[in-house]
C-alpha cells in the first residue's frame, strides 16, 4: 500500500509540474522529499501537505491518502465548490483553489491552493499567539457566521451520542482528576439532561474546526486581512460547534479579549439553549481533552488556566440550566 501511494504522489507532482517541493505535515513514510530530521506532524490526519511552486506561483498541495476518509475530502470540496455560490461573501476569506482531483482512479484526491507567504497563523490549535484587538476579532467572528446556512447538504449530523460516547470513553477519566466524585456525578446528570435540548436545537452548516491554527492573518498599517483554511470537519450541527475551541484558545492568552468574545456571542445568541450547549461542549469534551494534552506537555501554567475555565464553565452551565428550567416551569 505504501508503494502504491508513493507512486500516486509522484504522479501528481510530475503531471502538475510542481517544483521546489517541501514537506509540511503528514505521515513521514510518504514524504517523497526525504528531508532529514523533519518531524512527522499530525500523524493521524488523512492528508499529506506539501509546499511547492507551480507555474511560477507558490502553492500548497494537499493529498488525501486514506480512502476511508474520502467523506472528509468531499466536505472540504463542498466548501470551495458549492458554498461560495450560496455565500459569495466568503470568497475573500478563503484561499484560492487552483485545482483539484476528486477520485482515486488515477491519483489520490488532492487540492492545490495558492500559498499566502505574507500571512501567518493566528496561533496554535489550542492557543492564540498573535495579538489582535476587539475590532479585528469581531471581523473574524462576523466572517465565520457566513458559513452558517440552514440547508442540509450532508447526510451526517453531529449528534448528542457523539459527545456522550467521547465522555464515557475518554473525558470522564480526565474529569475525575479535577473534580470530586460528588461533583462529577452531578455534572454527569446534567450532561444527560442536555440530550433533549441538543435534539431540538436547530442545525446549520458549521466549519467545525475554528481555531487559531486555521486562521491566517496579515496585518499592515490600517489594514487587517485574514483567510480561513481546513474544512474537512465541516458538519451540520448546532451553532455552538463553531465557537468553543476558538473561545478557550483566546481565554488562555487574553482574558479581556475572551470576555469580549462572550459579550459578542451574547448579543448574537439570546436563546438560553445555545449557552447550555456551549458550556456542555466545553465541559464534556473540549476543556478536559485540552487539560490532558497540556498536562502531558507539562505546561503547568496553562493547565492551571484550563482548570480555572472548567470551574467557571460548570457554574455557567448550571446557571443557564436553572434559567432554562425556571422558564419551562412558568409555561
Amino acid at each position: 500500500m505504501k508503494n502504491v501511494y508513493i507512486e500516486k504522489i509522484n504522479n501528481i507532482i510530475n503531471e502538475e509540474k510542481i517544483t521546489n517541493l517541501k514537506f509540511i505535515q503528514g505521515l513521514k513514510i510518504y514524504d517523497i522529499t526525504q528531508e532529514k530530521n523533519k518531524k512527522s506532524l499530525y500523524k493521524k490526519r488523512p492528508y499529506l501537505i506539501y509546499q511547492g511552486i507551480k507555474n511560477n506561483q507558490k502553492i500548497i498541495l494537499k493529498i488525501l491518502i486514506r480512502k476511508n476518509y474520502f467523506n472528509f475530502f468531499k466536505k472540504e470540496l463542498f466548501i470551495y465548490k458549492s458554498l461560495l455560490k450560496i455565500s459569495p461573501q466568503l470568497r475573500k476569506y478563503l484561499p484560492e483553489l487552483i485545482k483539484y482531483n476528486d477520485n482515486f482512479e488515477k491519483h489520490a484526491p488532492f487540492f492545490i491552493f495558492k500559498f499566502y507567504d505574507d500571512f501567518k497563523t493566528l496561533g496554535k490549535s489550542y492557543l492564540l499567539e498573535e495579538k489582535i484587538n476587539k475590532k479585528q476579532l469581531k471581523k473574524i467572528l462576523d466572517a465565520i457566521d457566513l458559513f452558517h446556512i440552514k440547508k442540509s447538504y450532508f447526510l451526517n449530523y453531529e449528534n448528542f451520542s457523539f459527545y456522550y460516547q467521547k465522555y464515557i470513553k475518554r473525558t470522564k477519566e480526565i474529569l475525575k482528576k479535577i473534580l470530586s466524585l460528588k461533583e462529577l456525578n452531578k455534572l454527569e446528570s446534567f450532561f444527560i439532561k442536555t440530550r433533549s435540548i441538543f435534539l431540538k436545537a436547530k442545525k446549520y452548516l458549521c466549519w467545525g474546526d475554528v481555531n487559531p491554527a486555521n486562521i491566517l492573518i496579515k496585518k499592515t498599517r490600517g489594514n487587517f486581512e485574514f483567510k480561513f483554511i481546513d474544512f474537512e470537519k465541516a458538519d451540520y450541527a448546532p451553532l455552538f460547534r463553531d465557537y468553543t475551541t476558538f473561545f478557550y484558545a483566546i481565554y488562555l492568552k487574553d482574558k479581556k479579549l475572551a470576555s469580549y468574545f462572550i459579550s459578542y456571542l451574547k448579543e448574537k445568541f439570546k436563546n438560553i439553549d445555545f449557552w447550555i450547549l456551549f458550556y456542555f461542549k466545553l465541559l464534556i469534551y473540549s476543556l478536559p481533552m485540552q487539560f490532558n494534552n497540556l498536562k502531558n506537555q507539562r505546561n503547568d501554567f496553562l493547565v492551571k488556566k484550563i482548570k480555572e475555565m472548567i470551574i467557571i464553565s460548570i457554574n455557567n452551565f448550571y446557571f443557564y440550566f436553572k434559567k432554562y428550567e425556571n422558564s419551562n416551569n412558568r409555561l
